[in-house]
């Protein structure tokens, strides 16, 4: 009598157990699987961002150089006043720059701002980037380029 008196208080406080340890781990699992989502997402963002601030940044660069190849041509040249569309792309997205030639007796310093935009957007850059570059001229025969620290 003994026995089965322990046996039925044994099973009759068990039964609730496995509830509230499926429960608990089922919360568990329901936060850690929120908290890896909103990670992947945070660090989408975050390279959605850098990835535009460098392809303004090289999109900037590319138009100092167009802008000196055009001064190479032509030493009045005094820069793209309209955008120039450096790539459009679905995967890419769209890039554009501008450049001014501002001239100064034997240097031209050239200033180009670069924009970064979503496929297909106008109006609202991801990330703009400016680069300004100042251009002594030589009188050798051919591209001479001097670079510093």
């Amino acid at each position: 009598m003994i026995k089965q008196f322990f046996r039925n208080r044994l099973k009759s406080t068990e039964r609730g157990s496995i509830i509230v340890l499926v429960l608990l781990l089922s919360i568990v699992f329901t936060v850690t699987g929120f908290s890896l989502a909103r990670f992947a997402v945070s660090q989408y963002s975050l390279t959605t961002k850098n990835v535009s601030a460098a392809n303004a940044t090289l999109v900037a660069e590319a138009g100092i150089e167009q802008a000196l190849h055009e001064l190479n041509l032509d030493d009045s040249f005094a820069g793209h006043t309209s955008e120039q569309v450096f790539f459009n792309s679905a995967t890419q997205g769209r890039a554009v720059y501008t450049t001014t030639v501002v001239n100064s007796g034997n240097t031209r310093v050239i200033t180009a701002t670069g924009k970064a935009f979503r496929y297909n957007n106008t109006t609202n850059p991801i990330s703009t980037r400016l680069v300004k570059v100042t251009a002594v001229g030589t009188a050798s025969e051919g591209y001479s380029v001097h670079s510093g620290p």
